[in-house]
C-alpha cells in the first residue's frame, strides 16, 4: 500500500487551489456605446473664443474593461492655428474623463467621438 507524504500532498492541494484562482485572460471582443457613456460637455475655451477658431475634433479612444477610458488620439484636429489647439486639448482632456459601464471579462474596446466647436453669438 502506498502512502503519500504531507509534502507532496500540500503541492498538489496548492496547484489545486491556485489553478482555481487564476483568471482567464478576457477574450470576448465588444463593441462601445458612446450613448452609455458618461462624458462631460465640453466649455468653450476663452482663448479659442477670442481667436473665433471653430471646427470639429475626431479622436479615437479605448475602453478597458473596468470602463475606464485608456488611450487617446486626435484623429483629426480642428485645425492649424493656437485656438483650434487649445479646442483639441480640452476635447482631449474631457474624453479622458468619460466613463462606461463595466464589462468584466471583455476585451478593451475602441471607437471614435467627435467634438462639434460652434461659436454661439
Amino acid at each position: 500500500m502506498r502512502t503519500t507524504t504531507p509534502a507532496v500532498a500540500l503541492a498538489l492541494t496548492l496547484s489545486a487551489w491556485l489553478a482555481a484562482c487564476s483568471t482567464p485572460a478576457p477574450t470576448v471582443p465588444r463593441n462601445i456605446s458612446l450613448s452609455s457613456g458618461k462624458c462631460a460637455q465640453p466649455g468653450y475655451p476663452a482663448e479659442a473664443r477670442r481667436s473665433e477658431a471653430s471646427g470639429s475634433t475626431e479622436m479615437e479612444f479605448e475602453v478597458n474593461a473596468e470602463g475606464k477610458v485608456t488611450r487617446v488620439a486626435i484623429v483629426k484636429p480642428s485645425g492649424d492655428s493656437p485656438g483650434h489647439q487649445v479646442l483639441d486639448a480640452v476635447a482631449l482632456a474631457t474624453l479622458r474623463q468619460c466613463s462606461f459601464p463595466a464589462t468584466p471579462g471583455f476585451l478593451p474596446a475602441s471607437s471614435r467621438m467627435t467634438y462639434l466647436w460652434r461659436l454661439q453669438d
